[in-house]
């Protein structure tokens, strides 16, 4: 009984009435509070998916912040991520996105103990007329096959 206390699950409305609620708190971010709102967001977003993961931007836009929610590359969580912000209400200082998006300057992704800028992974394509898509080949400087930080370091750089 006390297992299933813990995995409560939440609807999309119930997600964004706490964070309706709690918006000023995540708008005003410092340094003296960034821990402790960002393990309760961890934590209520872990309740409507536990994959899901987010991030603010630091920078505004026409005076709101981007409130980004991702899936750290897990495929099988995107379907939650869309229907998540699809339900996102119109937020006075908050644009929501989907996903992390791409960024037209050289980036850094941190990852466990990796670290891997943009200039350090290339990719190739071939078309695999048979199931009609594309394989992509990605190439990792200093990949290292025992090491499966590498893969979740390209996913969310992807």
């Amino acid at each position: 009984m006390l297992k299933n206390l813990f995995k409560k699950k939440i609807t999309e409305k119930e997600f964004w009435s706490w964070f309706e609620k709690n918006s000023e708190d995540y708008f005003q971010l410092d340094e003296n509070n960034y821990d402790l709102l960002f393990n309760k967001l961890a934590l209520q977003l872990s309740k409507y998916h536990k994959d899901l993961t987010f991030e603010f931007s630091v920078e505004m836009n026409q005076g709101k912040r981007e409130f980004i929610i991702s899936a750290e590359g897990m495929v099988s969580a995107f379907p939650d991520v869309i229907k998540l912000v699809e339900e996102a209400p119109s937020l006075e200082k908050f644009n929501v996105v989907a996903f992390r998006q791409r960024q037209d300057s050289e980036q850094e992704i941190y990852f466990e103990d990796i670290v891997l800028n943009t200039e350090d992974i290339f990719f190739t394509y071939r078309e695999d007329k048979q199931m009609d898509c594309l394989d992509i080949v990605i190439y990792i400087k200093g990949y290292s096959e025992e090491n499966d930080q590498f893969i979740a370091a390209a996913f969310i750089m992807l």
